[in-house]
């Protein structure tokens, strides 16, 4: 059986993307409904990140899908992590309204916060930004 299974690649300064990228998905309950966060690495980087609450075809469904395109498309860039990391976290930050979501004792203050500090925790651990205590 052949393997579609690329090494991860770098040509001019963009991101190749292989048939196969490895990653893991938690879950968080809402008060909106189950929100899936996917995050995909290659080469120890983050480069994807895909984002899903709700029912398929909602509104917020497809904010949260064309949030992560975006998001994924600066990852896959030249675009310094840091930067990437401070523009989402002070575009995106603030409450939802719905109340404080708890997930294995840690708070947040809305679906968004979740994804945030799910993506930051994930670059740190990789070494590709360094989180300030």
């Amino acid at each position: 059986m052949e393997e579609n299974i690329k090494v991860c690649e770098v040509s001019q300064d963009q991101f190749i993307r292989p048939d196969v990228l490895e990653g893991y998905t938690p879950k968080l309950s809402t008060p909106c409904g189950s929100l899936f966060v996917n995050f995909n690495h290659c080469d120890n980087k983050l480069r994807e990140v895909q984002i899903t609450l709700g029912k398929s075809g909602s509104c917020q469904n497809l904010l949260f899908r064309t949030i992560s395109l975006l998001i994924s498309v600066l990852l896959q860039s030249n675009v310094k992590r840091e930067d990437i990391v401070k523009a989402i976290e002070h575009q995106l930050e603030g409450h939802c309204g719905n109340g404080k979501i708890y997930s294995d004792g840690i708070q947040y203050n809305s679906c968004v916060d979740f994804v945030l500090k799910m993506m930051l925790e994930d670059m740190a651990n990789r070494g590709e930004v360094k989180i300030e205590a």
